[in-house]
């Protein structure tokens, strides 16, 4: 149990995500869109839609979308994307990895055991579209997330429901999505660690003489009473 945690504290340390939680994919930034961005935007049409928040998806057209990111420590993230506009709805399939690097293992005795890699996947669908009236879009997202360490692997069932009403008169958009809710399918050892599920408020403005949107984003992570903000 000792080798377990000291592994998954090591993966805490080097995860990009906030909140500290041994599941740092699920909020990891996986393309130089949301980097760019800060993890803002969440009620933004962009590549990290599904993510974030569905109901925020917008596109006329078919889209295909590739990120590759490169953080410190030797940790990488990556993503595929394909966007599937329909008459009136939207459905988008994505593929994410994010890689932690190699290490070096220890046993309980200091002794070397030879080196190990960590590494998350997820897979996922999503799909948006009105609700009632054309102002007001509501999605939602399902996905398989396998976070492996070593021999040991976890793997997780995901929910992310959001709506997002838009204002065109003020070119402004307001939204809320229940970000990394879901289920732990198998955990790394019998004791299953709890998922960074968050609500996540957002708005987003269009400048009246400026060629820019300004997003920010306010989250509450439901299992440790932690809040954040991001602008971008």
């Amino acid at each position: 149990m000792k080798i377990i945690q000291s592994i998954i504290s090591t993966v805490i340390l080097l995860s990009p995500g906030l909140s500290q939680n041994a599941y740092g994919g699920l909020e990891a930034w996986y393309h130089a869109n949301t980097l760019a961005m800060a993890g803002a935007g969440s009620v933004l049409s962009n590549t990290a839609s599904d993510q974030q928040n569905p109901a925020a998806m917008e596109s006329e057209t078919r889209q295909f979308t590739l990120g590759f990111l490169a953080y410190p420590a030797g940790v990488r993230s990556g993503q595929i994307g394909f966007m599937l506009p329909g008459k009136k709805s939207i459905t988008m399939f994505s593929v994410r990895n994010v890689n932690y690097g190699v290490f070096d293992g220890y046993d309980e005795q200091g002794e070397a055991t030879g080196t190990y890699t960590a590494s998350d996947t997820w897979l996922s669908a999503a799909y948006r579209q009105s609700f009632f009236i054309p102002e007001i879009k509501i999605g939602f997202t399902v996905g398989y997330f396998t976070s492996q360490i070593e021999a040991y692997k976890s793997t997780l069932l995901m929910l992310t429901p959001g709506i997002v009403y838009t204002y065109d008169p003020l070119d402004i958009r307001l939204g809320i999505s229940l970000q990394n809710t879901g289920r732990v399918l198998k955990g790394y050892t019998r004791q299953k660690e709890p998922l960074p599920e968050t609500i996540v408020a957002g708005i987003a403005k269009k400048l009246k003489h400026l060629p820019m949107t300004l997003g920010a984003d306010f989250g509450l992570i439901n299992n440790t009473g932690e809040t954040w903000v991001r602008i971008g």
